[in-house]
């Protein structure tokens, strides 16, 4: 956006990015455990970051983290300077945007509130130089030329849940979760993974597999595709 702040000239700073699940409202012991796992890393965080979709009515505002299901995450929260990217203002018109960001203003003592837009890559600047500004000085933690310290089956992974997600629609995948069974490397330009994706409930496997498999064989596809 216009007006984005650019960094001070010289200063550099190192970020390291937790991404975790969101705000789980399920019992299950999968919906349990990502809820742990958001937990953990709002309360080991120097920083935290909520992103917001603000095209979201029911779950774009502060509002939200006081509910039962959410609770404890905003209070982890609060513990630390905390960021707001509300992202998808592209979509959203500016006289509905600005209450939402006046409402975030005042969800916590000294909070920054970003509007971004994935998308176009609108504020993405403006959000990191936040991020940047509220954390402790110290020596880099990782190497300069590291990108991440996931495991390439991790990031396998990710890229199946990714391929669920744009396969399935918004809700099923944040009810699944994807465990790599075997992993081998043929050759160095051939590699065969043999993965897991376990859902919630009985009924939602038929979804995932497809009538006669054929979801499944459309998910293993997209997902080679997105490997390269």
């Amino acid at each position: 956006m216009p007006g984005e702040p650019e960094p001070e000239p010289g200063r550099q700073a190192q970020i390291a990015y937790v991404d975790t699940p969101g705000v789980q409202d399920g019992r299950g012991p999968l919906r349990r455990y990502m809820r742990e796992a958001a937990l953990a890393a709002a309360a080991d965080a120097d920083v935290v970051l909520l992103l917001i979709d603000a095209t979201d009515r029911r779950g774009r505002m502060p509002e939200r983290l006081a509910e039962a299901d959410a609770a404890a995450l905003g209070h982890a929260s609060r513990s630390h300077p905390i960021v707001i990217g509300l992202n998808k203002v592209d979509r959203v018109p500016k006289p509905d945007l600005l209450p939402v960001i006046e409402a975030w203003a005042g969800f916590a003592p000294g909070v920054d509130v970003v509007p971004v837009s994935a998308i176009t890559g609108d504020g993405v600047a403006a959000l990191e130089h936040a991020i940047a500004g509220r954390l402790p000085l110290g020596p880099p933690l990782f190497p300069a030329e590291m990108i991440t310290d996931r495991s390439p089956q991790f990031i396998a992974q990710e890229i199946i849940r990714e391929q669920l997600y744009h396969q399935l629609g918004k809700e099923l995948p944040y009810a699944c979760a994807v465990q790599i069974e075997t992993w081998t490397e043929k050759t160095p330009a051939e590699l065969a993974i043999r993965a897991v994706i376990v859902v919630e409930r009985e009924s939602q496997k038929a979804i995932v597999v497809g009538r006669a498999g054929a979801r499944i064989r459309e998910l293993g596809i997209a997902a080679r595709r997105a490997v390269g």
